[in-house]
């Protein structure tokens, strides 16, 4: 986005009219007429910065407290950070104190925006539009601390004498995500050997889905989730993570896990609740963590759902009631929630094939009651747990 525009965009009468769109709750398929509407009055480079502004405003209420007056591209808003998830990672990095922070890969500032609140905040990327876009964001921010802009490659650059370096690195091309940390836009191993040694705590924002096997050696790993949404993860090279340490964090409530998991767990039948834990504590392989902390038991080594005789408040689980529980067969289930008066079924599922969008059309629901549906397996075979609403 040019600057002369970012300018204009920034304009009393021009953001007005975006927020004249944000009201009317711009849609995909309106942009067309509303652009050819803007350019009565508008030149059509600018009458499309507004369309485009307004529709990614609406976007960004997902992950932004307050995007009215941000300005974002598609690309960047996908991979920006929610600010909730930024925030918590600045709380992190407040235990290092540091005096400078360097963003690698700062985007439109997503990530600056809650470290300017921290420290100081040097913003490197090699796009000049979205050091643009960050400059702007962070001007809107007014984080108590500066932003410094430097458009340029993260693995040439001179390295400033920056106590933290966050990187976030691009995770996709187009429209096509990229897989796996050497294909990142830089490779993280090339940040590691780059920029391990000129700084005392490096993180390194890369996608949930990572395997353990690419987990750098010596370095630690949060899974983040916001909303029981499992949005990222992060390497932790240095304070304030443990070498080896695998963390688990639930957000809005800011609750943590943290490894080695258990012994002793004991595996049970299917008490009156079933407890499923955030996927941030499943991926990062501490359910027997949870377990432990809600004195609850596994009903399969294998299956991430836990059981006892009373619901849990724990942030990091949520407790679903179950009056029944019977082996998986269809016409029997069809059969049952029909007795049972069910017409509408949330379905939930763990260790079985079939999906809800399967089942669902397959049970002929007709009745007035609703219901709780928990697909799951044990040793005994597939289960299904009935909860009544």
């Amino acid at each position: 986005m040019k600057q002369s525009i970012i300018e204009t965009l920034r304009s009393e009468p021009v953001d007005s009219e975006i927020d004249r769109l944000v009201a009317d709750r711009l849609a995909e398929r309106d942009l067309l007429r509303v652009i050819t509407d803007l350019r009565s009055r508008f030149d059509p480079e600018l009458s499309s910065a507004i369309a485009e502004t307004a529709l990614l405003r609406l976007k960004a209420r997902n992950k932004f407290l307050d995007p009215r007056r941000m300005l974002f591209d598609r690309e960047g808003l996908e991979q920006a950070s929610a600010h909730r998830v930024a925030l918590h990672r600045a709380d992190r990095l407040s235990e290092s104190s540091p005096g400078l922070i360097l963003d690698l890969g700062c985007g439109l500032g997503g990530d600056a925006m809650a470290l300017t609140t921290l420290a100081p905040v040097v913003g490197v990327d090699i796009d000049p539009n979205r050091i643009r876009l960050a400059v702007h964001n962070c001007d809107v921010a007014g984080g108590r601390h500066g932003f410094e802009p430097v458009c340029g490659d993260v693995l040439t650059l001179a390295p400033p004498k920056a106590s933290v370096v966050f990187a976030d690195p691009g995770r996709r091309t187009g429209r096509r995500r990229l897989h796996g940390l050497a294909s990142y836009l830089p490779p993280v191993d090339a940040l590691i050997e780059r920029w391990r040694h000129h700084t005392e705590t490096l993180a390194i924002k890369v996608a949930p889905g990572i395997e353990d096997r690419e987990i750098p050696d010596g370095s630690a790993i949060e899974w983040v989730s916001l909303h029981g949404d499992l949005r990222e993860a992060v390497i932790w090279l240095g304070a304030p993570g443990e070498p080896g340490e695998r963390r688990a964090t639930v957000l809005p409530t800011g609750a943590s896990i943290t490894g080695p998991e258990p012994d002793g767990i004991p595996i049970t039948e299917i008490d009156r609740y079933l407890h499923e834990p955030d996927p941030a504590v499943v991926r990062a392989g501490l359910v027997r963590c949870v377990a432990a902390e809600i004195g609850a038991a596994m009903i399969d080594p294998t299956i991430a759902y836990l059981t006892s005789g009373s619901p849990s408040a724990h942030p990091m689980v949520t407790s679903h009631r179950v009056d029944e529980v019977m082996p998986f067969h269809l016409k029997r289930l069809r059969s049952r929630l029909a007795e049972l008066d069910v017409g509408i079924v949330n379905i939930k599922k763990r260790g079985s094939p079939l999906t809800p969008e399967e089942l669902r059309p397959r049970l002929r629901l007709r009745g007035s009651r609703s219901a709780t549906l928990i697909l799951t397996r044990t040793s005994d075979g597939p289960l299904v747990a009935i909860g009544l609403d």
